[in-house]
């Protein structure tokens, strides 16, 4: 991935219908738990991982999924996605690692950073408990052979990449190749 897109309000076209706190750990554990790495070469086993923690670990954002919920489909997407953007700081994997969080863990991790993959476990996770489908998106943007460059979450017709600057936006570039996953709701 390209690196991280710093939040910009006035580029901003909604507005957040959650309650928003200065703390949410009483919605959602802090773990030291739940981080898995392997090579960075390994797009199979990667994908293979974020989607065993997806659904496997979905459950630990039950109690924040709640809270973020709100009365349209793409609300509730623009609200996670604002979560994530506003509480969490993004940080590269160490080089040549994959390194793959579940929520738990993410939220453990969110003042030093994490990743795309482990954003997406994060909204993919959060869709489904709130019943919406859920799925994530693989996109090479260099054309380098199958080895992808970025992942991000989406549900229905809605785009939610923290990484973004923007809400229900992919990253400009020269898309070469998306491959989606798709997860379902509970």
């Amino acid at each position: 991935m390209r690196g991280y897109a710093e939040y910009n309000s006035r580029r901003d076209l909604y507005t957040p219908s959650y309650k928003q706190l200065n703390d949410y750990s009483h919605l959602i554990n802090a773990s030291k738990k739940g981080f898995y790495t392997h090579s960075a070469d390994n797009l199979p086993k990667t994908l293979a991982t974020v989607a065993k923690i997806i659904e496997n670990d979905n459950f630990q954002v039950y109690k924040l999924a709640q809270h973020l919920k709100a009365d349209t489909h793409k609300q509730s997407a623009y609200n996670v996605w604002h979560f994530l953007k506003m509480n969490f700081n993004y940080r590269f994997d160490t080089l040549g690692l994959e390194e793959i969080r579940d929520s738990e863990r993410s939220y453990h991790d969110r003042k030093i950073g994490i990743d795309c993959e482990d954003f997406t476990v994060f909204a993919a996770s959060l869709m489904i408990q709130m019943n919406y489908p859920a799925a994530m998106h693989v996109v090479d943007y260099d054309n380098n052979n199958g080895s992808y460059d970025h992942i991000f979450a989406v549900t229905g017709n809605y785009i939610i990449d923290p990484v973004w600057e923007i809400f229900n936006e992919e990253p400009t570039g020269d898309q070469k190749d998306k491959v989606q996953y798709e997860f379902y709701t509970n």
